[in-house]
């Protein structure tokens, strides 16, 4: 069962079900931007990394 998980957690770290490569995603993200919540968005990309990493 843990290696299961391990397999799960990396595979999903590095885009393997999702649509796109998180890592690519993120590349030109700063940590001033990541603070910035635009007008239609109910979080920032700081708020929601860490609720992924609490949950």
């Amino acid at each position: 069962m843990k290696e299961q998980v391990i397999e799960a957690i990396t595979s999903g770290l590095i885009g393997k079900w999702i649509h796109i490569d998180p890592k690519s995603a993120l590349a030109n993200l700063t940590p001033s931007n990541a603070r910035i919540k635009t007008h239609n968005a109910a979080h920032s990309c700081w708020e929601l990394l860490h609720h992924i990493i609490i949950w």
